[in-house]
């Protein structure tokens, strides 16, 4: 039930993307298809001198067009 709610939310959120995007076939965006290009954000585990830490990779202008309208700082 909350993945519901939580899709819910996202395509209240997402709706400016999704109206600005075409009709049928000439779509370019779905909801699988944002969450597909969010799985892209990069973290990495990176090691310099025997020191471990993790970064994440900055969102390409797609991703942070998607984050922006879900008002979501990386």
């Amino acid at each position: 039930m909350l993945a519901y709610y939580v899709q819910w939310h996202m395509q209240k959120r997402l709706a400016p993307l999704f109206e600005s995007d075409g009709k049928g076939a000439d779509r370019r965006w779905s909801f699988s298809g944002v969450i597909e290009c969010l799985k892209n954000q990069g973290h990495h585990e990176m090691e310099i001198e025997k020191v471990t830490y993790e970064q994440d990779g900055a969102c390409d202008p797609d991703q942070q067009k998607i984050m922006d309208l879900l008002s979501t700082d990386i």
